[in-house]
């Protein structure tokens, strides 16, 4: 480490700083509250890829900020892909109420 620099944690420079730039550039607190939201909503989407397009779409025709959004989208995608299993299982519960899937490692390949 050099001397007279401080440390700063993974999370403030990832996450917080970027939000605080948002802030400094003349986005407002709301808009940026609810681009998050959306980001955070839209980015759970349960196919692969179409998140990303479905939160250009809704910043373009919202007219909120498109890298805020992007950016949330990104940060849950891990919770995206841990929710595809849940979402399908429920997809094929509900389509075929007599049936039950079973995903083995060997399906997803």
């Amino acid at each position: 480490m050099i001397p007279g620099k401080t440390q700063t944690s993974l999370w403030r420079r990832k996450i917080i700083g970027p939000l605080q730039d948002f802030l400094t550039q003349g986005l407002s607190c709301e808009k940026l509250a609810l681009s998050i939201a959306l980001g955070v909503i839209l980015g759970t989407f349960p196919v692969l890829g179409r998140a990303t397009i479905l939160c250009m779409l809704a910043a373009l025709t919202l007219r909120f900020n498109l890298p805020v959004i992007q950016f949330a989208n990104y940060f849950v995608y891990p919770l995206q892909i841990l929710l595809l299993v849940t979402d399908y299982a429920s997809g094929a519960r509900f389509l075929t109420p007599g049936e039950v899937l079973t995903l083995t490692p060997s399906d997803t390949c």
